[in-house]
């Protein structure tokens, strides 16, 4: 996680989110959707790897919710990503349709929690964007 990735936000049932911009690197985003590394790695508070999600600048699925393509049911605006950061002034450039999102967990999404004492901009259905 040290090697140049920023940390993003944490979501109930993810983890800690962790970006890699393969343009400049050294924990730094470049703010263009191209230079993001297609995997996000996901961890506990322990540093233990929960989850990976494969980012996708084209959207995969091809009708939301009833043919996915096996990708997340639906695809993510360029807002909905930039909640996996903690950066207010996320974007990322050159996105002219949605993201298409998959998720791999190692562990029983249950066991990984964010601590109660973060602020989370997303409440309901779950606790997520916590920074």
């Amino acid at each position: 996680i040290e090697d140049g990735w920023r940390r993003g936000s944490c979501f109930d049932g993810m983890g800690w989110h962790y970006f890699l911009d393969t343009a400049v690197g050294k924990g730094q985003l470049s703010k263009q959707a191209s230079n993001l590394f297609p995997v996000v790695t996901m961890y506990d508070d322990e540093g233990s790897i929960n989850a990976i999600f494969f980012a996708s600048t084209n959207n995969q699925v091809s009708i939301p919710f009833l043919k996915s393509n096996d990708w997340e049911p639906v695809g993510l605006s360029d807002s909905q990503m930039c909640k996996n950061t903690c950066d207010s002034d996320c974007t990322f450039k050159g996105m002219d349709g949605s993201w298409s999102t998959l998720h791999i967990y190692f562990k029983d999404h249950t066991s990984v929690t964010c601590k109660a004492d973060l602020e989370c901009g997303l409440t309901f259905p779950f606790r997520g964007n916590c920074c």
